[in-house]
């Protein structure tokens, strides 16, 4: 199945999801530039806005909003250490592989095989708002089955 890995997370409202390291850059810029710890992007967007620093000149940094593609690549890449240690080397180059593929393409065609890896990557490591929109796009009708979908 071809996939399209621009496509952009949205939270319900419809606004874009920012990159988590997108997150990360406000709060520490807003943390530096108040001279106090703030902890979230809201705060920190706020703080920015008040010392007259548009949030596109960050945004250009780090990119705008969260894709399938940024996604994927994290899901296949990140492992907690307990489940890097039960890894075997071949599932690892296995999951690299298939991360370098999403990330220098914008639309490839994937096999079911990978398709149930992602979704299941994706489930176990993300919150339903994401992981629906991500099931949504690598499988629409819903056809490929895995051990987090509820149907094993």
């Amino acid at each position: 199945m071809k996939i399209n890995f621009n496509q952009v997370f949205k939270t319900l409202d419809d606004d874009e999801i920012l990159n988590n390291s997108l997150v990360i850059l406000i709060v520490m810029k807003a943390s530096e530039i108040s001279g106090r710890k703030i902890t979230t992007a809201r705060e920190g967007i706020k703080i920015l806005e008040e010392k007259g620093i548009p949030l596109s000149s960050i945004l250009e940094e780090r990119g705008k909003a969260l894709t399938l593609k940024d996604l994927c690549c994290s899901v296949l890449i990140r492992t907690s250490a307990e489940e890097e240690k039960k890894l075997e080397g071949k599932e690892k180059r296995k999951r690299y592989k298939l991360a370098k593929k999403i990330h220098d393409s914008n639309e490839i065609e994937l096999m079911e095989e990978e398709i149930l890896l992602l979704k299941e990557r994706i489930a176990e490591t993300s919150n339903s708002l994401i992981t629906g929109q991500a099931w949504e796009w690598l499988d629409p009708d819903d056809e490929i089955g895995g051990k987090n979908d509820g149907t094993n």
